[in-house]
């Protein structure tokens, strides 16, 4: 998150307060798997020797980020991929509703 977000997630009412922090819970796992594909972070993610990415499915890959901790917070589909394409599709279809909650949470673009 960024200050900006924060600073219009702070002018909200408490109720609404309330929602934002169950919304950046409930997705912080999401984002969390969004972050460990982008290509600056994989080298300090993954050992020298390593690939640059995770083997698939996630769900039994040896190289993902926090290991099993994530299972019950990452969707089905992004765990069981086989392949880098639907994984990447699937983590952009999450990211989107997602990003629509905050969306209508906000009542704009935060």
């Amino acid at each position: 998150m960024n200050s900006r977000i924060l600073r219009k997630a702070s002018a909200l009412s408490p109720d609404r307060q309330e929602q934002f922090r169950v919304l950046r819970e409930r997705h912080f796992p999401l984002a969390l798997s969004n972050f460990a594909f982008f290509p600056g972070n994989l080298q300090f993610l993954l050992p020298v020797n390593e690939s640059p990415l995770p083997s698939l499915p996630l769900r039994v890959s040896r190289q993902w980020p926090h290991g099993h901790e994530l299972d019950s917070l990452v969707p089905d589909d992004v765990l069981d991929a086989t392949a880098l394409r639907p994984l990447m599709e699937m983590l952009i279809e999450h990211s989107r509703r997602a990003i629509a909650e905050f969306d209508e949470l906000f009542g704009e673009r935060a």
